[in-house]
């Protein structure tokens, strides 16, 4: 479906970058003066709801006859968390990191009461595990436990001294290999408006206004900037390539800023339309990752297949992480054709709101369930699979084809449970985009995911002649 962007009235006005977070809009800062929310509560309601209970396999499990039943044993868990992991929660004054709380209380009250844990000790370390990870240095546990430790504290803990320092020596490191001729061409460019100014892409995508949007920098390196230089803590082999050159960082500050090598500004100049419209979809991805996050933790190993996907479909990538389209399919297929109807609407409401985490995650618990919502959050893109993080723990296998097997069994164990016909649909889903297609997904998981890059190829292709 076509996405129609919104643009500003005025198409000759520049659009000023804020350079400071005192610069935001009243608007953007308000939420520090509303009342904090009290996750128990948020809990008890959220879990009371008949959309969410028609989701959740514990609730179905219990039966609306044993729904005060269902409700208690999932307020246990909160109970376990809060207590154990001495959870401040202050967390939750965040809306996003509701949600996955509550998922995540709903799947361990369902693996606890079904005497799971005692058959299944990876699925209770996942659980526990993705609640450290999720909690970072809110949990009085986990500050205890890692604040001595080097990757403790980069996986656990939220700002540290010495963090914060190091962020200080690494934009200071690129700045030193900035060309400034780019990087103000480039800025330039990016104050500009219009259906066809730089970022028309991702700010329509977003609904994203000169009021609205967030502060962030751009750094270009020069061409002396080469691979091997020890000057920048950073494996140069990301800088090389239209495709993977850039990357988003945070300053001392806590500021958004990425980083390009001279070639992808360059781009922007060619006479060859290809070689212009990757750097521009390699520039609003960036930038879009400046302006909407879709991750959570410290370590930002939670919801990056989330994260890279929205923000590639924002830049208009093809085929954008392919891979985070395959998980995509697998789940928006179990559905039925009302279901999808409405999973779509939903999802461009989120894409605008001010709230897009919590949306986002909210409209994916309505659609697939909380444990398919803990899935999507704890497995991320094949590229990050060299990066350490939440990949590590018990019952997260790495690589892309394990990692869709653990989502194609959820889909047909849990999403057959509380979605009747879920596999079916599926398959139909399968054989009208490709018989084939359908065919490697009735034989085995495997034989799926090696034929199914070979579709996503054959799309990309067909859309780019």
């Amino acid at each position: 479906m076509k996405t129609e962007f919104i643009q500003p009235d005025n198409q000759n006005v520049k659009w000023e970058m804020p350079t400071n977070s005192s610069e935001l809009p009243i608007a953007l800062e308000s939420h520090e003066m509303e009342e904090k929310p009290n996750i128990k509560e948020i809990l008890s309601g959220r879990i009371s709801q008949k959309e969410y209970q028609q989701v959740s396999s514990l609730a179905r499990s219990f039966g609306p006859e044993r729904s005060d039943e269902y409700r208690q044993s999932v307020k246990q868990a909160a109970d376990f968390f809060l207590e154990t992991l001495e959870i401040d929660e202050s967390l939750f004054d965040d809306p996003a990191y509701q949600e996955p709380f509550i998922a995540l209380c709903d799947s361990w009250a369902y693996y606890k009461l079904n005497g799971d844990f005692q058959n299944h000790e990876e699925q209770r370390q996942f659980l526990f595990e993705f609640a450290r990870v999720l909690t970072a240095d809110k949990s009085g546990f986990n500050q205890r436990a890692f604040a001595d430790s080097i990757e403790g504290r980069d996986k656990y803990l939220f700002e540290v001294p010495a963090l914060k320092e190091e962020r200080k020596i690494e934009v200071e490191n690129f700045r030193n290999f900035q060309d400034s001729e780019l990087t103000n061409y480039v800025k330039q460019l990016c104050q500009e408006t219009g259906e066809e100014s730089l970022l028309s892409r991702s700010r329509g995508f977003f609904g994203i206004t000169p009021k609205t949007e967030k502060p962030f920098d751009i750094i270009v390196l020069n061409q002396t900037c080469e691979p091997g230089s020890n000057t920048v803590s950073y494996d140069w082999e990301t800088l090389q390539g239209i495709n993977t050159a850039a990357i988003t960082l945070k300053d001392e500050k806590g500021q958004y800023y990425f980083v390009l090598p001279s070639q992808v500004a360059k781009n922007l100049q060619s006479k060859d339309k290809d070689m212009r419209n990757s750097a521009m979809e390699l520039i609003n991805h960036e930038y879009g990752h400046t302006q909407r996050q879709l991750r959570l933790g410290v370590s930002t190993d939670l919801g990056r297949n989330f994260d890279e996907r929205v923000i590639s479909v924002a830049a208009e990538e093809e085929p954008g992480f392919f891979d985070t389209k395959i998980y995509e399919m697998v789940l928006f297929g179990s559905l039925t054709d009302e279901e999808q109807s409405n999973f779509n609407s939903k999802r461009e409401s989120s894409y605008k709101s001010d709230n897009l985490q919590a949306d986002f995650y909210k409209d994916t618990v309505d659609a697939y369930g909380p444990r398919v919502l803990l899935h999507m959050l704890a497995s991320h893109p094949i590229s990050y699979s060299h990066e350490t993080g939440i990949e590590k723990i018990p019952g997260v296998r790495k690589g892309i084809q394990y990692r869709v097997c653990d989502l194609t069994d959820v889909l047909i164990n849990d999403l057959e449970e509380i979605k009747p016909g879920s596999a079916e649909r599926l398959t139909t889903y399968f054989e009208n985009l490709d018989p084939k297609l359908a065919e490697s997904f009735k034989q085995d998981c495997l034989s799926f995911l090696i034929y199914l890059p070979e579709f996503l190829e054959q799309i990309y292709y067909k859309k780019a002649a």
